[in-house]
């Protein structure tokens, strides 16, 4: 039924959170949109991925930053990103790298 696939769609993007791929998550969120916009728990789903998403970005900079040796700006991201989001993606690694190579 529409309600069980749904549900299934919904699970998916859930997962696809918790691993740290909203793009993905975004991509599912629009198909439940375009299906049923009043989908039970959708703007909690959508708010998530949209955060996650805000995230990622801030992630993505953060490595330009390093790549680009300005770690102590990379590491200020780094830092607000692993308070919010705990063990997402390497960032706690990329946080102990630069610290280390700092002498923190």
């Amino acid at each position: 039924t529409q309600v069980k696939s749904l549900k299934n769609l919904y699970e998916q993007a859930e997962r696809l959170l918790v691993v740290g791929r909203p793009q993905d998550a975004a991509e599912i969120v629009q198909r439940i949109n375009e299906i049923d916009p009043g989908f039970e728990n959708l703007a909690d789903l959508a708010a998530r991925t949209n955060t996650l998403l805000a995230l990622e970005s801030k992630y993505q900079n953060a490595v330009t930053l390093m790549e680009e040796e300005r770690h102590d700006e990379a590491l200020v991201i780094l830092r607000e990103i692993e308070a919010q989001a705990p063990g997402m993606w390497d960032v706690r690694q990329r946080i102990e790298q630069i610290e280390s190579a700092k002498g923190i």
